[in-house]
């Protein structure tokens, strides 16, 4: 990583890290926060403070990486989970909508060398290991598209996905028992993937110690064949949401964001638009 398309800083290291217990599998993609003005020194320097108890191994935002913690040891930037911590090197991207081009150019910069280093690893949300909003709206779709060396696709069209026959709903459809995928709301027909549901045995597991619903992740895979960016994680969350509101709005059905019969085959059945 000799020649590099940003400036690069190692002026600082962060005391908040330990030594890596397995092989680098992935990079974490982080934000700092909402975009509310937050500079990049302020983030640095809190990350380099002891007290905070967390670090990345790098900061990014427009042309320039902070490196903190050498990405051949552990920083402290998945929460409490062990594999996200062990396995993965953490980004810390700028949040702010102004510097948002040139810091996504300068992440994937940093990921293309990365690669060159350990490999073809994947691009994780923080959210894949902790209950959290980070990394917010960032696109790793299209983080990881620019880090292969495409062009920025903001104005490209969606994937063109032709209609086809849905596949069949996954869950009960018997009166009384119609099940749909929603939110977390105490009620047994509500799937969100974050729990079993003893009404649809089947299609919610448990993988890697994390509740999963195979339909909805086959369903999510599909929006993205779409043009969405979620998160295949069989889990019915805030994007999940947003993107099932918007199939909606296009198919004219109740924008709920419950996925039932209808919404479930409007992934399928409906043109791009």
């Amino acid at each position: 990583m000799s020649t590099r398309a940003y400036r690069y800083i190692t002026n600082l290291t962060s005391p908040n890290q330990s030594a890596r217990n397995g092989k680098v599998t992935g990079i974490t993609i982080h934000w700092w926060g909402k975009p509310t003005g937050q500079s990049a020194s302020g983030i640095v320097s809190w990350l380099c403070n002891k007290a905070s108890k967390v670090s990345a191994h790098y900061v990014v935002s427009e042309g320039t990486v902070w490196c903190l913690v050498d990405p051949d040891r552990k920083a402290w930037h998945a929460g409490g989970n062990g594999d996200g911590n062990n396995h993965t090197i953490g980004l810390e991207l700028d949040p702010n909508a102004s510097r948002r081009a040139a810091t996504m150019k300068t992440a994937a910069a940093l990921i293309a060398d990365l690669r060159a280093v350990y490999g073809d690893v994947k691009l994780y949300p923080h959210r894949h290991w902790t209950s959290t909003e980070c990394p917010g709206d960032y696109d790793l779709t299209e983080l990881d598209r620019l880090a292969r060396g495409g062009s920025a696709s903001a104005s490209e069209p969606a994937e063109t996905v032709k209609p086809t026959a849905a596949p069949a709903f996954p869950l009960p459809r018997r009166t009384g028992k119609m099940c749909f995928y929603g939110p977390e709301d105490g009620r047994i027909t509500s799937v969100s993937g974050k729990g079993l549901n003893t009404l649809a045995p089947a299609d919610v597991v448990k993988v890697n110690g994390r509740w999963r619903s195979q339909g909805l992740a086959k369903w999510q895979q599909r929006m993205n064949a779409r043009g969405y960016s979620l998160d295949v994680d069989g889990r019915y969350g805030d994007a999940t949401a947003k993107a099932a509101r918007n199939l909606q709005r296009l198919a004219k059905v109740a924008q709920d964001g419950k996925i039932g019969p209808a919404t479930w085959a409007a992934a399928w059945t409906l043109p791009v638009q």
